[in-house]
């Protein structure tokens, strides 16, 4: 039997230190075992108390244990404040359900766009565009996605989706012009004229698809954005 205990202060804080034990029992099933400490991990983390949850995820490391997908996520979740990146890449390294890493892979990028880790966006980036090779419109949602996050970060790191852009060039990923569209879309929408400008001025005027777009996202934004030059 495996009892999880925990004191609390009478403060009802979900925050509040816990006191957690795990007594072993050898009638209890292994894969049952995982499954019952894996959810306390989860329990712990979301609770805020992580010093706790990471120590018994090593425990687990120790004893050649299996973490639940779903508590790996939690703890790459949850640690996205403390800024360990190798530890972060570490957890989505144990995961071998495929849709349960492409999850972690969307948070661990987004934490990568905080914080301007470039070259771990890139990497996995080329993972998931392989693992969506033969699906071109998960490509394209994957890759707005990513440039969206970039204009929306404050302060925005307009270099980071420029040499991420550069980037993809040499990396053979499927970058083309509408990558810049997209990007000048979400910093008109978030009102950002300068940088939208700068981007502007990279995109080329020689395909009626893309003057059609770019048009458009000037009609959408327009008044605000010529109001933005006449003061300049």
């Amino acid at each position: 039997m495996i009892l999880a205990k925990e004191s609390r202060s009478s403060s009802d804080d979900l925050e509040a230190s816990m006191d957690v034990q795990v007594i072993y029992d050898r009638g209890v099933p292994v894969k049952g075992f995982d499954e019952i400490r894996s959810v306390l991990v989860s329990a712990l983390a979301s609770h805020g108390q992580m010093s706790d949850a990471l120590k018994i995820y090593e425990e687990m490391k120790e004893a050649q244990c299996k973490l639940e997908p779903k508590a790996i996520i939690c703890l790459i979740e949850k640690l996205q404040d403390e800024g360990d990146l190798h530890r972060l890449l570490y957890l989505l390294e144990q995961l071998n359900d495929l849709d349960h890493w492409v999850d972690a892979s969307y948070r661990v990028i987004t934490y990568c766009i905080r914080r301007d880790h470039f070259r771990s966006i890139v990497d996995l980036l080329k993972k998931l565009v392989d693992v969506y090779k033969y699906d071109e419109v998960a490509k394209e949602v994957l890759f707005d996605e990513v440039f969206c996050q970039i204009a929306e970060k404050d302060p925005i790191n307009l270099q980071l989706g420029l040499d991420l852009l550069q980037e993809y060039k040499i990396a053979g990923l499927p970058y083309n012009i509408l990558s810049y569209v997209r990007m000048y879309q979400a910093l008109l929408a978030l009102g950002d004229y300068k940088s939208a400008a700068n981007i502007l001025n990279k995109i080329p005027r020689d395909d009626i698809h893309v003057c059609s777009v770019v048009q458009a996202c000037q009609a959408a934004y327009g008044t605000e954005f010529r109001k933005f030059f006449a003061l300049v």
